[in-house]
């Protein structure tokens, strides 16, 4: 009996185990799918939005799904995907521990396991990198693993091919070689990962926008053919009024730069210049055309390859009082903003802006209502004398929908939710509302579903010279029970989450965030940083109010502050709200509903009436 009792508790705990391994596979293999959805999402980002910080949550995933059981199922896909990210991270980055992570996993594949097709195109895809790194003997030697290991499968004849395009160069014969097989587009299909070069990543910004109601052109376009090694100059563009130009140039990736002065020479007929050399840069002959802008400002804008190493861009000036460069990135550019007399910012370094939230608002507010009738004055209330001082009245708004067309922006958590549906959603009713209550002119960044450079928005704001710039965005964040919402305006990041947003928003990493703060110390000095903080304490205030009233589990985050590159260079207080978080379930689900995007709109609208009643008091006292 007490041996029957035994094997009837064995049966039963190996019963119980294979539920638990049974249910852990299954576990695993939601995991695994989350992972490859994930994957896809971002693949389908345009190159504003391939951020690392979306790289690496896949990344994260994906060694989940391995590390939960290193022999299952998925194990060799897991680690051929992130094989396959670090090698795009590389081809975008050129980092070289992107490089080293890209080569252990592809190896790890193929020696793990040996037998699965997935091996195959691991073995080819090494080869591939060592042929894009230019390590061209490397590249011969992992080429010939695909031969000697997979003889029969579909990769052993590309593989042919391109050993035998390396072998002329092995041999000697390195005039007639153009490396130009180290990019994955030529590549079969691939299972996991959809194929694309690194260039898919650094493409140029698109011309659409709103530029048929500004003066803003591009010249040339991607037919730019670099030299090895050397980075493509792949559009200039320019938008102006008679007070106000912006100058932006795009490369397919990063170059060292310099900027220069050139007095006027009467002697010689020729004008003041400012010329821009780019180091590294090629330039299509498309680009080398003359744009004429006659704005007042700038008579023209002339790129040419001045070395076979350099270009430059030259900038003849007609009449100028005060201009600043700057860079972007994702795809890369270098900014020219260009202020004429009337509208140069005076250089007056920032006063020292304190950070508060809706409780020191309120606490303020209650100690204004304490003054005695009749005694406050403007100069008892710093923020209305400031006001006062700017002469501030405002008649017309920028409201800029966040993201369009190719860049989707951040998924919600509910995958069929976009950001850029919602930013537009949101910015259409906000405009309704800001016409009929307020009676000022509205502009809209975007009307509809296209991309737009955020270099470009800004100009939009500057050249129809509005005096609120409203940008509106969706949150997101890796952690999923993130919630509220939160209102930015420009300056140095104080926090890792501002940093967090801001890399997100301005598609980069947070260590070029950080690395922004030496350039934003002096481009700051022309931003109106008060106003934005006050407009942005009005705003959110009036959001939190709003949303609370009709809805439970509303966050107030605050205002903070950050280097959001769709504010560097606005002349007007300019504001980023992050309405709700998208990757957030409930929140997602509640963007969803158009009764909730009416509330925000709404609570948005009374913000800026409270600001826009406030400025229009402190003028006219």
């Amino acid at each position: 009996m007490a041996k029957l009792y035994k094997m009837t508790l064995i049966v039963l705990i190996l019963i119980a185990l294979a539920q638990v391994t049974v249910a852990q596979e299954v576990d695993l293999q939601q995991l695994y799918d989350k992972a490859t959805r994930e994957l896809a999402a971002v693949q389908n980002l345009p190159a504003s939005s391939q951020t690392r910080v979306r790289w690496s949550n896949c990344i994260q995933i994906f060694q989940e799904v391995f590390k939960g059981n290193p022999e299952g199922p998925n194990a060799p896909n897991a680690l051929y995907a992130l094989g396959k990210i670090y090698d795009t991270l590389f081809r975008i980055d050129r980092k070289d521990a992107d490089f080293v992570m890209a080569t252990d996993y592809y190896r790890r594949v193929t020696k793990r396991f040996p037998g699965k097709s997935v091996a195959a195109e691991a073995q080819y895809r090494l080869g591939l990198l060592y042929l894009y790194k230019g390590d061209y003997k490397q590249a011969h030697a992992e080429l010939g693993r695909v031969q000697r290991q997979f003889p029969q499968g579909d990769l052993a004849i590309p593989a042919s091919k391109k050993m035998a395009e390396l072998s002329g160069y092995l041999s000697g014969d390195k005039a007639g070689f153009h490396n130009t097989g180290g990019t994955i587009s030529s590549e079969p299909h691939d299972p996991i990962l959809k194929a694309g070069t690194g260039a898919d990543f650094r493409e140029a910004a698109d011309s659409g926008g709103a530029m048929g109601r500004s003066s803003g052109r591009v010249s040339g376009g991607e037919d730019a053919v670099p030299a090895s090694g050397q980075a493509a100059v792949t559009a200039i563009r320019h938008w102006s009024n008679k007070n106000y130009t912006r100058i932006a140039i795009n490369l397919n990736r990063p170059v060292p730069y310099s900027k220069h002065n050139i007095k006027q020479d009467p002697e010689n007929k020729k004008p003041e210049r400012i010329y821009i050399d780019l180091e590294g840069a090629s330039l299509s002959k498309r680009l080398s055309e003359p744009i004429s802008i006659n704005d007042g400002l700038l008579l023209y804008a002339r790129a040419g390859q001045f070395t076979p190493e350099k270009v430059r861009l030259v900038l003849d000036i007609a009449s100028i009082q005060n201009y600043k460069v700057f860079t972007l990135d994702n795809p890369f550019g270098i900014v020219i903003d260009v202020w004429g007399k009337q509208s140069a910012p005076a250089e007056e370094p920032p006063k020292k802006v304190v950070v508060s939230s809706n409780r020191g608002f309120k606490e303020r507010s209650k100690a204004r209502k304490r003054v005695p009738r009749g005694k406050a004055t403007a100069a008892d209330d710093p923020e209305s004398c400031l006001a006062q001082q700017l002469g501030l009245k405002v008649k017309k708004i920028v409201i800029d929908p966040g993201h369009g067309g190719k860049d989707p922006g951040a998924i919600g958590y509910d995958s069929s939710v976009q950001e850029k549906d919602i930013t537009l959603k949101i910015a259409k009713k906000l405009a309704g509302m800001v016409r009929q209550k307020l009676a000022c002119e509205v502009v809209l960044t975007r009307s509809d579903d296209r991309f737009i450079p955020l270099e470009e928005r800004t100009a939009i704001a500057n050249t129809q010279s509005g005096d609120l710039f409203v940008s509106i965005h969706a949150n997101a964040s890796p952690n999923e029970s993130q919630r509220g919402v939160e209102t930015y305006f420009l300056n140095l990041a104080t926090d890792k989450e501002a940093v967090r947003v801001a890399a997100r928003e301005n598609a980069t990493t947070t260590k070029k965030i950080s690395d922004m703060h030496t350039l934003l110390n002096d481009l700051m000095l022309n931003s109106k940083i008060n106003e934005s903080n006050r407009l942005g304490r009005h705003v959110q205030h009036a959001l939190v109010r709003g949303l609370k009233k009709k809805y439970s589990n509303v966050n107030d985050l605050g205002v903070k502050q950050a280097p959001f590159y769709v504010l560097i260079g606005a002349e007007m207080p300019s504001i980023l709200i992050e309405t709700s978080f998208i990757s957030n379930q409930e929140e997602c689900r509640r963007m969803k509903d158009d009764r909730y995007l009416e509330q925000l709109a709404e609570s948005i609208l009374k913000g800026l009436e409270t600001y826009v009643k406030g400025a229009e008091m402190a003028a006219i006292q």
